[in-house]
């Protein structure tokens, strides 16, 4: 059975009035506010001072949102590199290119950049003349994906369910990122959780000592994981089932079996999207972060692990889920598998601002029959973090 700690009704009431303490310790400071706050005090000095956003993506409309949310509306332009300028306009404001503006640039202007690392940030900074003041703004996880970000407000809407997760989760390393993960969407600051960086994403301590026969890759861009299995589990991998809906991402794969880099006698190639059942639908391919959504530039066949895993008739033994949101449908379309093979399963949760308490249910409801225990692991801004989900008795399971 699952071992895991449980809430009753009674327990939760007295949580929610304070009558019982919460081992975590979430604060409410918003860096990016302090700053929002002294560029105010410098316009109001200085009638010349330009606010400029680096950047004409999904990132900068969520930052110029935050800002005018916070009151500052004085912003002038919106700057990009001179390779990726495209239109004169965004948001209604003046489009720069990078070589006009830093020509004419004055120790007056604030440029607000916003990356999902500081890395990025840091080297921004050091392109810029020195006398340019530029900030980062930090909006962690989910930003890039759906525009949205965790804040306070959100958290406290999710606290009971975050902390479900919180009590559930099975050591204490998975507690404390959950904690830190949770300040830095709040407060707008990584350097807390930067310690807690595990590089190796799928094939950690929690997972590289497994023997493993059979890996079914949901979102298997170029088969950049594929090789990695057949590095890692090299004495026992027989098959590594690829649902990759991108054509070509499945080229790449393709390209690599005639390579040699990947074996074509275990590699399953299933040119579809996972889904929770057999379906077209539309999808938006930008490289490395298609996804499902409902403005795709184009129909795509969808299916469900549990269906193309019943007609190869092979137990399933690691499912790796990283599908650009769509982790809860294929989630729901592998119940099955779960339950009759209890395989590891690693799956991305920051897609979603609600991912990790909505799929964390989900698994837990699933797998509820079985002996599982349940890890969060983070692996920096290049490699986001995911859940990993064992089975208790046989080895370490990762959500």
């Amino acid at each position: 059975m699952l071992t895991v700690f449980k809430v009753n009704a009674r327990m939760k009431q007295w949580m929610l009035m304070g009558k019982v303490d919460f081992c975590m310790n979430i604060q409410q400071c918003d860096v990016r506010k302090k700053t929002i706050q002294d560029i105010q005090r410098h316009l109001s000095d200085n009638i010349d001072a330009r606010v400029l956003i680096w950047g004409c993506s999904k990132t900068a409309e969520t930052i110029t949102n935050y800002m005018l949310h916070c009151g500052l509306k004085e912003i002038s332009a919106y700057i990009v590199d001179d390779q990726y300028y495209e239109n004169n306009k965004f948001l209604g404001r003046d489009v720069l290119k990078s070589s006009e503006w830093i020509s004419q640039a004055t120790d007056s202007d604030f440029v607000i950049c916003g990356f999902v690392g500081q890395k990025q940030a840091k080297a921004l900074k050091e392109r810029l003349p020195r006398y340019v003041k530029c900030y980062s703004f930090l909006f962690p996880y989910s930003m890039n994906a759906y525009g949205n970000y965790l804040n306070q407000e959100i958290y406290e809407s999710l606290m009971v369910d975050f902390e479900d997760v919180y009590y559930n989760l099975s050591d204490n390393r998975s507690k404390l990122i959950l904690e830190t993960y949770i300040n830095a969407c709040i407060s707008g600051d990584d350097s807390i959780i930067a310690s807690l960086c595990t590089e190796d994403q799928y094939f950690n301590d929690l997972t590289k000592d497994a023997a493993i026969h059979c890996f079914v890759d949901c979102g298997a861009y170029n088969g950049d994981t594929a090789e990695t299995v057949e590095q890692v589990y090299q004495e026992t991998i027989e098959r590594i089932v690829c649902f990759e809906p991108d054509i070509h991402n499945v080229g790449e794969i393709k390209r690599k079996i005639k390579k040699n880099q990947l074996s074509g006698k275990k590699i399953t190639i299933i040119q579809k999207g996972s889904w929770s059942e057999q379906n077209k639908l539309y999808f938006s391919s930008t490289g490395s972060s298609s996804s499902i959504c409902e403005d795709g530039e184009y129909a795509i066949e969808v299916d469900s692990v549990d269906r193309v895993m019943q007609t190869l008739s092979m137990p399933v033994d690691y499912i790796k889920m990283d599908v650009e949101g769509s982790e809860l449908e294929t989630l729901r379309g592998s119940i099955k598998t779960i339950q009759t093979d209890h395989p590891i399963c690693a799956i991305c949760v920051y897609h979603k601002v609600d991912d990790i308490p909505v799929l964390f249910h989900e698994l837990k409801r699933i797998v509820s029959d079985y002996p599982y225990r349940f890890y969060l692991r983070y692996h920096g801004f290049d490699n986001w973090q995911n859940f990993m989900l064992d089975e208790e008795n046989e080895r370490d399971n990762i959500l």
